[in-house]
């Protein structure tokens, strides 16, 4: 084909066409706005059509698992388009049958693929097959468990005893005494594992640096006055690092045997259990070849160890294997360095590419942004990022451009160090400026003021609320944001969880818990007291305060009021209960519920104490914790949160500013973009003692550096420069990712101190001219943005409705089902196992009995035509009736089916007659304002982490005495023999309106009105009614069903059913 033909056939540009070789292995670099993700769609469907591939020879890796379900559906909608478009009957039976497969193609993310092949090959492996996946909270716990636990060990150890009174002599009683060193160790262990690194490896690392330190020494033995080092301090460095390493190898040990017992598996164990199996000749030849093809997404986000794991998959000899590999990514936006990103991997791997035959190619057309906005990009980018490459302007964004920004200076001020109350350092003076109402940051307000004031101007101008963002570096110091908003009347929505454990109702909370399930904590217990939950005065807290001093006893404070004394009474209590439970029966002794809904934002912060109890309830359903564990839990729940993209579940996607992190809008786009707070520091200093390296250069690897003067000048000190440079790029990287989301404005703004060194202060000083900037944009000003044609006076109602429909919950999944497989496996288990899990294809095996349709008795074969065809055919017909079209059913028919059987010609019309019999019987009292037709779902199950997709017939959606109501329709094809058979079906059916009910009351938030049942055989229709109670009921066994799924994969686990008669297993079951 040539580059004109792609371009016609895949709708794409010369650049995207070319990127669509399928011979050829291609690294793709692709800007931000220049359609990386068209691209990766059609080749994955050109690799189908032209390839000869089949779905599951194809592995497509996302970053996540939001993106992996969006891939699919941008698939699916990509094929719908082509058998729209397709004449042939073949090719457009093809083309369904590679709609039918593609929600179990091998879309996934790195670790969901590492999971499949983990799981296939765990015997390989010596591990058991049914582990769970830990997530990095959970990591985090118990690593902190098992390092407590360890250091604990040693300290008590003879053997270590004098090792500890060497770093007590050299680092001081205090870095012991505080355990500072666990963090210490702790920090290094998570680098070593992010790394990739096996401790093996760390050690001779490590060894290295000792050599080091030796060949320090005879230099200043050697009269190298600049290397004099104390031989004795040399010997005491040697013997810590030594001690840090040998806690570092004993925390491993006992984190592996912990993570055994438990039977889980965190997400570097996948990693490197996957490169261990693919090492393994036999085992990774055979994975290699079944997996033919890979499409890798976002791979300046990769890391060292997938790295190896691809070149397993895809090498022969030293040679990536040609077009088995294409890689897309874009170098400025990698943003996942604390993840163990590392993006000279992309740079490698497009050398490699190279070098085997392969392309470098790029996508340099940003399709995004106005023309006016990309120049603003490239002008700071060029200044700010070495080797920028400018994008292209596209000219596909009309009417004019913005940009503004805002820096307020803020007074130098010192602050309070609530740090010391924990040391009993504090005065009484200093104990009432701790307990003083926080005074609010007056010029943070003003720029909140600002940014409101902002959003308002734009509003007027046409640009809707829903089509600005706010995107903040971390995920704290939103609240003046959000005050700002709110008296103006802004509607806003808080996406991923952004703030939520800077609110006050939940800081009085985490007190609340801190105080119950740790020792003599008493900052937290004074929180607690000052809190509306139990509601003492500042002075009275003062006087809690002295009680507390006094007798150098937390638990002094007891009796000095009924409240009080009750709180330590439940504090007692705490052992008997579960978290969840336990934090239920402090809500009915304290009424914590009650006072949160008298306050100002009552019911916000009721559901916000209903999400602190979810996250309870999650932390005790996971089993592998005490309840002591719970404050560590969500200390690191909260570290967590600071980091990943979607933390949270978050339905509401009304027509309001969003708010959200950096990293949550990456792949986003927005008509306006403010980016305000930018005063976050770049270069921050490593206070720890120790470092394990991340670099290599010209000094190699490094393994643990300690932080001493004796070495500091060399040792620690390059490697400290190096991750300084790479930190403060990356936050370069985070700024272009925030501006690059803009389609039409941006607005910058900070509150900055001449002391700081933050990001806007470093623009200024690279050259980044704002004002110059502005003046670029100056007709914005009186700019007013024109209606589109669909927002004509007549469209309001419909238009506003859909608004606030959630289609693109945030949400980040485990696992997608459909209901398909639910019915399927209600109908016969082993028939699920057959399709599902073996993946058995029923068109290939040699078997007697005619394949049977999932909707009907009986079995349609005359000239190899199926029932399911017969079924496809008639609805997609009864799409295109339903719509208003005319239809030539016999021109349709020889289209899609070719030559049939005149009997068969005869049952469609039947069924198309049929279909218009039952349109005219059925009345709905109300106005239509709008129909979907095979309307996609995809929604989160209660209490899970499990998806629910599916597609209904017809969702038509009425307004009824101003209420908007649904009505559910639902086409069958089944043979219909009376009455009884009309009941059996209707039966048959009701998970799947179950399933419908759930998912349009979960993105529409209205009424279901009506639920029919066409039967096409026989022109009638059948009322479905569900209670509120029966869909609960239905919901909880499909969740249960899907569970089932996700947990077992054995063949003995999945019972066969009576009804074999017409199954085209039949002979492989029996």
């Amino acid at each position: 084909m040539s580059i004109q033909q792609i371009k016609d056939v895949y709708g794409v540009n010369d650049e995207q066409a070319r990127a669509l070789d399928i011979n050829k292995n291609i690294a793709l670099h692709a800007g931000a706005g220049s359609g990386k993700t068209r691209v990766l769609t059609r080749r994955f469907l050109r690799l189908l059509l032209e390839g000869g591939a089949k779905v599951d020879d194809i592995v497509a890796i996302t970053f996540t698992k939001k993106a992996a379900l969006e891939m699919k559906e941008r698939v699916v909608d990509l094929v719908n388009k082509f058998i729209e478009q397709e004449d042939d009957a073949k090719k457009r039976e093809v083309l369904r049958k590679i709609k039918e497969e593609i929600p179990l193609a091998n879309i996934s993310t790195f670790h969901s693929f590492c999971d499949t092949i983990v799981k296939e090959n765990y015997h390989i492996i010596g591990i058991e097959p049914m582990y769970k996946i830990v997530e990095e909270v959970d990591t985090l716990t118990i690593l902190n468990r098992i390092a407590n636990e360890v250091f604990d060990e040693f300290v008590n150890s003879i053997e270590y005893k004098d090792k500890f009174q060497t770093v007590a002599d050299v680092l001081g009683v205090d870095y012991l005494s505080k355990k500072k060193i666990i963090e210490d160790v702790k920090s290094i262990y998570k680098e070593i594992k992010t790394k990739g690194d096996s401790i093996e490896d760390a050690k001779q690392f490590t060894n290295n640096n000792i050599n080091e330190f030796n060949s320090k020494y005879k230099q200043s033995e050697e009269g190298n006055k600049s290397k004099i080092v104390d031989k004795d301090i040399l010997n005491k460095l040697q013997t810590i690092i030594q001690l840090v390493m040998d806690l570092v190898e004993a925390i491993d040990i006992k984190y592996t045997e912990e993570k055994k017992r438990l039977g889980v598996l965190d997400f570097n164990d996948l990693e490197k259990y996957t490169l261990e199996i693919l090492k393994r000749v036999d085992v990774g030849n055979r994975i290699k070849e079944r997996y033919k093809y890979f499409l890798v997404d976002e791979f300046q986000d990769t890391n060292d160890v997938q790295l190896e794991i691809l070149k397993y998959l895809t090498e022969e000899g030293d040679k990536i294997q040609q077009g088995k590999l294409f890689v897309v990514g874009d170098i400025k936006q990698s943003i996942y360095l604390f993840r163990g990103a590392n993006y000279k991997v992309f740079e490698n791997v497009t050398d490699k590419i190279e070098t085997s035959g392969g392309k470098q190619l790029e996508l340099s057309t940003n399709y995004r942004s106005h023309d006016e906005i990309v120049e603003i990009i490239n002008n700071m980018f060029e200044i700010l990022i070495d080797g920028y490459k400018p994008s292209e302007k596209s000219n596909s964004i009309k009417g004019e451009a913005g940009f503004d920004f805002k820096i307020l200076e803020s007074e130098e001020k010192d602050k309070f160090d609530v740090k010391q109350l924990k040391e009993r350092k504090v005065e009484i003076d200093e104990l009432k400026v701790f307990l003083e109402k926080e005074d609010k940051d007056e010029k943070r307000r003003n720029e909140a003021e600002y940014v409101a004031e902002k959003i308002l101007e734009l509003n007027k101008k046409g640009i809707e609320y829903k089509d600005i963002a706010i995107l903040f570096r971390g995920r704290s110091g939103i609240l003046e944001f959000e005050n700002s908003l709110k008296k103006r009347q802004i509607p806003y929505t808080v996406l991923g969880g952004i703030g939520y454990f800077e609110r006050q109702e939940i800081r009085d909370l985490i007190n609340l818990v801190r105080f119950i399930y740790r020792y003599e904590d008493k900052l937290s217990l004074l929180g607690v007291l000052r809190s509306p939950f139990i509601g003492l005065s500042d002075n009275e807290v003062l006087d809690v305060y002295n009680i507390i001093n006094e007798n150098n006893n937390i638990n002094s404070a007891e009796g000095y009021n009924d409240k009080v004394k009750k709180l330590f009474e439940l504090k007692e209590e705490a052992p008997l209960y579960s978290v969840s439970s336990f934090l239920k029966r402090l809500d009915e002794e304290l009424k914590i519920k009650e006072i949160l809904l008298l306050q100002e934002d009552g019911v916000q912060k009721y559901r916000n104490f209903e999400k602190f109890l979810e996250i309870a309830e999650e932390f005790d359903r996971k089993g592998i914790y005490s309840s002591l564990e719970f404050v560590d839990y969500i200390e690191n729940l909260i570290e967590v949160s600071d980091k990943e993209a979607q933390a949270f579940l978050d339905t509401e996607n009304s027509n309001a500013v969003k708010i959200m992190t950096i990293h949550a809008s990456k792949g986003l786009e927005f008509e306006a973009v403010f980016i305000p707070s930018l005063d976050y520091e770049i270069e921050k200093s490593n206070r720890n003692k120790f470092v394990y390296d991340k670099f290599e250069g010209d000094k190699g690897r490094f393994g643990i550096v300690i932080n001493h003067d004796a070495v500091k000048d060399d040792l620690y000190k390059y490697v400290e420069d190096k991750r300084k440079e790479e930190e403060k790029k990356e936050e370069i990287r985070i700024f272009y990712v925030a501006v690059t989301r803009a389609i039409r404005y941006i607005s910058l703004s900070a509150v900055v101190k001449k002391s700081e060194k933050t990001l806007i202060k470093h623009l200024i000083e690279r050259g980044v001219n704002l004002e110059e900037l502005v003046k670029k944009t100056s007709a914005f000003k009186d700019y007013v943005k024109e209606k589109e044609e669909n927002d004509e006076e007549d469209n309001i109602d419909i238009e506003s409705f859909l608004e606030n429909i959630d289609l693109n919950i945030e949400y980040i999944p485990k696992s997608i089902f459909s209901i398909s497989r639910y019915m399927l496996y209600k109908d016969c288990p082993r028939k699920y196992f057959f399709r599902y899990i073996a993946k058995i294809d029923e068109d290939l095996l040699d078997t007697d009995f005619s394949i049977k349709n999932e909707e009907e008795d009986e079995v349609d074969v005359v000239k190899n035509i199926k029932a399911s065809e017969i079924g496809n055919i008639v609805h997609s017909i009864l799409e295109d009736v339903s719509k208003g079209y005319k239809v030539n059913i016999e021109e349709r028919i020889n289209k899609d089916l070719g030559e049939i059987d005149e009997k068969y010609k005869e049952k469609i019309c039947r069924m198309v007659k049929n279909f218009e019999k039952i349109e005219k019987s059925i009345r709905i009292n109300g106005e239509k304002i709008i129909s979907n037709r095979e309307f996609s779902f995809r929604v989160p199950l209660p209490n899970t982490e499990i998806i629910l997709m599916g597609i209904i017939d017809r969702l038509d959606i009425y307004k009824i005495e101003d209420t908007k109501k649904a009505v559910i329709i639902d086409y069958k094809t089944n043979k219909v023999n009376g009455e009884e058979d009309k009941e059996r079906i209707k039966n048959h059916y009701i998970p799947q309106f179950v399933a419908y009910s759930y998912a349009v009351k979960k993105i529409y938030d209205i009424e279901i009105e009506k639920m029919y049942l066409y039967l096409l055989d026989i022109g009638e229709y059948v009322e479905i009614d569900l209670t509120d109670e029966d869909i609960q009921r239905g919901i909880k066994d499909i969740v249960e069903v899907f569970k089932f799924m996700e947990l077992n994969k054995d063949f003995d686990k999945y019972d066969a059913c009576t009804n074999c008669n017409f199954c085209s297993y039949k002979l492989v079951c029996e």
